[in-house]
């Protein structure tokens, strides 16, 4: 008990100093964050605050701080701080026991690091990616990760992710029984932060290298070097770092029978693990002071150290699966409550039974038939409902094949005008893009919905295609609003062609003036506002100049309006569109304006 006051004195001691370091460091981060702007500095100082408070247990907080890093680098376009941050939450991800999550989240910062080149972004995500490997039990592939990060680590001369490497390496080797290997590894990663003066590295490496010398049963090397990694522990104030210092150096005091140094140690791991709510380092203290006290033949500590292990492992296997522990929960709960309704309904029955069989089987066969055609009613209506969206699906696949072959027709046309027209080798360049154009079309025709990157790649490549028929004639511009990420935004596929067709098949002839067509895309209180623009005659004069406008026109609006329709059939908020001309303070006509409102 005395042995157990003192370690309580001495590590309440340990955790005031360390507590107050990283509370300094965490609050001038914090300053800093709420100093600052909006801008790229402001996500790494939310990538750098989540992983101080990752290294802290605040894993929670660390998550929030990393994904709010990621909605602002993805709103800036800050795309090396979109990748660092989709890291960050992997890393969190990993700590929190979530494989699955850290493991999307590290392929998406691979494939942006990739993108943009950045060298050692790649060379840390497959260390990352090793971590989660090594995790689930999974040595080859992990040992493999490893290696590919050491060695792009190495070509780039990062010294720190060639220590990071090493030292997962090292695990590995250890993990399979390679113990001279895995020393080579973590003496090489050592090495290296001795270099950097990297004391948290340099802490956890020793504790490490005095493991595998624990195991190979030289002691006095294991206590050489779990000192060492004490004395940078205590530096630094990694307080989980200490525990585990203090739990391995006790285990080895216990393996050489030194009972009361073991249990001191032990006691001081215990406080600690305690204080940091470490409840996998209190679990593993319960079970040494379980082995200690039985080799001292004191039974009943023993016995009393192995009932809290296996109560905490129990709770710590119950908090690995929490979801499906909350899912059995609430299943057995609806169980429950569907035998105490089949009981209580028991009880009634033989109540009614005792009271009048007859009444209670007129009322039973009066409830089953009610019961059954209700049944037999939903089941219709389901029917009915599915086979009427079908056929809407059916007819919005009909209007989108008819939009198709209208707008390959007038495609081509301008491809035979422009090779009559134009040098060959231009015609060469037209036709390839007009083949990724119908490629494109082909593509997405068959979508209910398209993303807005998608709308607008096939709109530049028809825009482009037309300026090139017209001698350079046409002017276009597309834009839509920051607030806007064209990937995650859809819409209806081909939308917005027929009427840019009709501005410029149309509105530009007899316009004296230099054909200009802008696009607009906004967004107004939820919904997705798109603006057709040309400088055109406008639709009347349009019509004057020529017949088949009209015609034209009215298909273009007809299918755009059935195809409106059937899509709002199926939604809450409506989809919708109209089209005016647009005239100057002198009521001449400059032009016609289309307008689209597209719920999000």
């Amino acid at each position: 008990m005395i042995n157990f006051r003192n370690a309580i004195l001495i590590c309440f001691s340990i955790l005031f100093c360390s507590f107050y370091n990283a509370q300094n460091d965490i609050h001038i981060l914090q300053s800093k964050l709420e100093k600052s702007k909006e801008d790229t500095s402001k996500v790494d100082l939310l990538i750098t605050l989540s992983d101080k408070l990752n290294d802290k247990g605040e894993n929670e907080k660390s998550l929030r701080l990393a994904k709010e890093a990621l909605v602002l680098s993805q709103k800036l376009k800050f795309k090396l701080g979109t990748a660092n941050s989709f890291r960050q939450v992997g890393i969190v991800s990993l700590e929190l026991g979530h494989y699955q999550d850290a493991l999307d989240n590290y392929l998406k910062a691979f494939k942006i690091s990739e993108e943009i080149g950045d060298k050692i972004g790649v060379a840390y995500l497959y260390n990352n990616i090793a971590n989660i490997y090594r995790e689930q039990g999974n040595n080859k592939r992990a040992i493999e990760n490893y290696l590919k990060s050491l060695s792009l680590c190495e070509k780039l001369g990062d010294k720190k992710g060639i220590s990071k490497s090493s030292f997962g390496a090292g695990i590995i080797c250890r993990s399979n029984g390679e113990f001279d290997k895995a020393l080579t590894y973590y003496f090489k990663s050592m090495k290296i932060d001795e270099g950097l003066n990297n004391q948290p590295g340099i802490a956890h490496t020793c504790t490490s290298i005095g493991i595998v010398y624990s195991i190979k049963g030289e002691f006095d090397k294991a206590l050489n070097y779990y000192s060492k990694s004490l004395k940078g522990a205590l530096k630094t104030g990694d307080k989980k770092e200490i525990a585990l210092c203090k739990i391995n150096i006790g285990c080895t005091y216990l393996d050489l029978s030194d009972y009361d140094q073991a249990e001191i140690n032990l006691n001081e791991a215990l406080v600690l693990f305690r204080a940091i709510g470490h409840k996998n380092g209190v679990k593993e203290v319960y079970n040494s002071l379980s082995t200690l006290f039985e080799k001292k033949s004191d039974f009943k500590n023993s016995l009393k150290y192995q009932k809290l292990y296996n109560e905490i492992k129990d709770s710590l296997i119950s908090e690995s699966s929490t979801n499906q522990m909350l899912e059995m929960t609430a299943k057995y709960d609806s169980e429950k409550k569907i035998i105490e309704n089949k009981s209580l309904t028991q009880k009634n029955k033989i109540q009614a039974l005792s009271i009048s069989n007859n009444r209670y089987l007129m009322f039973g066969l009066v409830g089953f038939f009610i019961l059954l055609f209700s049944f037999g009613i939903l089941i219709f209506r389901q029917n009915r409902l599915k086979a009427q969206q079908l056929a809407m699906q059916f007819e919005q696949k009909l209007l989108r094949t008819q939009m198709n072959p209208h707008f390959i027709f007038n495609s081509l046309t301008s491809i035979e005008s422009f090779i009559y027209e134009h040098e060959p080798k231009i015609a060469g360049v037209y036709l390839s893009k007009f083949s990724r154009l119908m490629r494109l079309i082909l593509e997405n025709s068959a979508s209910e919905f398209i993303t807005l990157d998608k709308e607008i790649e096939i709109l530049n490549y028809y825009l482009s295609l037309q300026k090139m028929r017209l001698d350079d004639e046409l002017d276009y511009t597309i834009d839509f609003d920051e607030s806007i990420i064209p990937e995650e935004v859809l819409i209806p596929p081909m939308l917005l062609q027929p009427f840019i067709e009709n501005a410029i098949e149309h509105g530009f002839r007899g316009s004296k003036s230099r054909g200009e067509v802008k696009i607009l895309f906004e967004i107004i209180q939820g919904s997705l506002h798109i603006k057709i623009t040309d400088n055109g005659i406008g639709i009347d004069q349009a019509k004057q100049e020529n017949d088949s406008f009209k015609t034209h026109k009215s298909m273009a609006l007809k299918i755009t309006s059935e195809r409106l329709e059937l899509l709002n059939k199926t939604k809450k908020k409506k989809l919708t569109f109209s089209i005016s001309d647009i005239s100057s303070k002198e009521n001449e006509i400059t032009g016609t304006e289309v307008k689209f409102s597209i719920p999000i």
